[in-house]
């Protein structure tokens, strides 16, 4: 029996090696930036799609995240930091993989806490002693290469397929895009999508200084402008709306939203103007859904470009 056992421990001591061999060999360490930010965005879970990490998805949200991993591999901080930077702000949803912390352990520990209660069983119940004693060394050897898995071999994705069958998780896109705009600042792309995050869930004001900031570094771009225009216009300040109109268009003058907006916002002080920029408007842009409203108001049709008619 003794040989026996010490065969067994030398049969469990190589499969720990092997399994860390096989793990080290098929799934390397990153040994650069980008492989770590790869790596990570291959593991958190895009907030708006079912099944798709952010590493392959093209939401807007997974955008974000994947630029503050970037930022956060920038500043140092390694895998497992980041991702438990991401579960501790939006929920363990956020893993692909199950953490091995929290309710999480007992997806990984319930294997092993089935075979440890078999060998149990098997000395208290089994037959003689001696096969008592071997069934419960194979049980020890199994639960050994069970925890050299748990152990040495990286977790891995679920599969896609299974996952598209749930719903995504909910994420809170407000709070995901302020931690992406904290940690690149300078992104006017993601300034433009915490804008319109802000927008959808009513908080305009702060939309306002969001669209002001992402106009600041893109002074040129008058689609950015327009945007900030209509955030002024949401949040009751036609006057600034109507200044930053006026610089969007000595930016591009046939910028046709930013026309149909002016003409909209002006036609009560100064009718002419109104009809000069609208009739540009119609010349510009006439596939546009707007135009049949806004040709019926310069017939006389209407009192005022409806609301429903601007871009």
């Amino acid at each position: 029996m003794r040989r026996a056992l010490t065969w067994v421990v030398m049969v469990a001591v190589g499969i720990f090696a092997a399994v860390g061999l096989w793990s080290a060999a098929v799934d390397p360490a990153p040994v650069s930036a980008e492989e770590t930010a790869r790596e990570v965005s291959q593991s958190l879970r895009c907030p708006t799609c079912a099944g798709e990490s952010i590493a392959d998805s093209s939401a807007m949200l997974s955008d974000a995240m994947r630029q503050t991993v970037d930022q956060q591999v920038r500043q140092g901080r390694s895998a497992d930091e980041i991702r438990a930077w991401f579960a501790e702000r939006y929920g363990d949803q956020v893993l692909l993989a199950p953490p091995r912390s929290g309710y999480g352990w007992v997806l990984w520990v319930a294997p092993l806490a089935l075979v440890g209660a078999a060998a149990v069983v098997v000395l208290l119940v089994g037959g003689t002693s001696t096969r008592r004693r071997w069934w419960a060394a194979l049980l020890v050897l199994a639960v050994t290469s069970l925890a050299g898995v748990w152990l040495l071999v990286p977790q891995t994705t679920p599969d896609p397929q299974r996952l598209k069958q749930e719903d995504p998780p909910q994420v809170n896109a407000v709070a995901v895009l302020r931690d992406a705009v904290d940690h690149a600042p300078g992104n006017a792309g993601l300034r433009i999508a915490f804008a319109g995050a802000l927008e959808e869930v009513g908080q305009d004001a702060e939309a306002v200084e969001a669209y002001a900031a992402a106009t600041r570094l893109r002074p040129l771009d008058s689609d950015v402008r327009y945007r900030h225009a209509f955030a002024l216009v949401r949040s009751d300040d036609p006057g600034a709306a109507r200044e930053v109109l006026e610089e969007s268009l000595h930016v591009r003058q046939d910028h046709a939203p930013s026309l149909l907006l002016l003409g909209a916002l002006v036609h009560g002080e100064d009718p002419d103007r109104a009809s000069a920029l609208l009739q540009q408007f119609v010349q510009l842009a006439p596939e546009h859904p707007a135009v049949d409203q806004v040709t019926a108001f310069l017939a006389g049709q209407l009192d005022e470009v409806p609301a429903e008619a601007l871009p």
